[in-house]
This record gives C-alpha cells, sequence and structure tokens, in this order.
C-alpha cells in the first residue's frame, strides 16, 4: 500500500509541478484573480465541470469531440478527461480545446499506470499498483512514477485520476 501511494502522489505531483503555469507566484496568482472576476457566475461553475473527451462504445473508441466544442465554446468548462484513444490523435484533440478555451482546460486521464492503460494502439502500459508494491526498492517504484508523469507532461495532461 505504501508503494502504491507514493507512486500515485508522485504521478499527480509530478504532472502538475513540472507545469510552470502552475507555479504560485505573485504573478499567476493575479493572473487566476483577475481571470476569475472575469467570469460570469455561469462561467465560474462551468470551471468545475470535468468533461469525459472519449470513450468506448460497442468495443469501439468514440470521441465526443463535436460535444466537447460546443461545451467549451457555450460555458467555459473548465477540464476534461481523457479515457480512449492513441497519443497522437489524443494530443491534437488537446491542442485544439486548448486553442479555443477561453481559460486554459486542466486535462486529466484515468491512467494510473501509464497512457498505455488508455491508449493501447502505441503506449506500453506500466505494472500494476498490486506488482509495484511487491518491489522492495523505493527508487524502482519512484522511477516509474516519474516515467509516468514525463508520459502524461508530453501528451499535454495536468492530472492522473483513479478510480
Amino acid at each position: 500500500m505504501k508503494y502504491f501511494l507514493t507512486i500515485f502522489f508522485l504521478c499527480n505531483c509530478y504532472c502538475v509541478q513540472s507545469q510552470s503555469f502552475y507555479k504560485q507566484t505573485e504573478a499567476s496568482q493575479h493572473w487566476v484573480d483577475s481571470v476569475f472576476n472575469s467570469l460570469t457566475a455561469q462561467q465560474r461553475i462551468a470551471q468545475l465541470m470535468v468533461i469525459r473527451e472519449s470513450g468506448l462504445l460497442s468495443g469501439n473508441t468514440v470521441f465526443y469531440n463535436d460535444k466537447v466544442d460546443t461545451l467549451i465554446h457555450n460555458y467555459n468548462i473548465g477540464s476534461i478527461c481523457l479515457f480512449q484513444g492513441g497519443p497522437l490523435k489524443q494530443a491534437a484533440f488537446i491542442n485544439h480545446f486548448q486553442q479555443i478555451a477561453q481559460t486554459p482546460l486542466m486535462v486529466c486521464i484515468d491512467a494510473e499506470t501509464g497512457l498505455g492503460m488508455r491508449m493501447l494502439d502505441s503506449v506500453a502500459k506500466f505494472p500494476d499498483q498490486l506488482t509495484l508494491g511487491a518491489v522492495q526498492d523505493a527508487a524502482i517504484v519512484y522511477e516509474v512514477g516519474k516515467a509516468i508523469g514525463l508520459q502524461c507532461k508530453r501528451e499535454g495532461i495536468d492530472v492522473i485520476t483513479h478510480r
């Protein structure tokens, strides 16, 4: 359990801390306050919404990009969560969504074993937490968490969620 919590914590922290945008400075706090103050009450609520960006339907990957586009334009949602799809297509969607968003989107993925858990076509999956819990060397577990964090950073993902 100790190793599971370590990797979960490292993956989430590494992803968020590696993004310079999220470092708390006086300038960033001013930016956040100015953006927040410019939002309507409806937009402030929408910033709390996390929208599913993809899924499976009858065993096939389905992208909800048109619906997500509409929600970004109409409500200024705050976050999307990836579930299926290849890394190149997902990166293209992330870039598109970030370009049309009024405020930067937080991008999440349910992938505690790395991008390969969701992007099965071309990304290798890391070992499950049960396997990592059996590893006697904490440095190995740390390196796995760091590698998962780097994968997410490269893809434009800010947060790894866990069910």
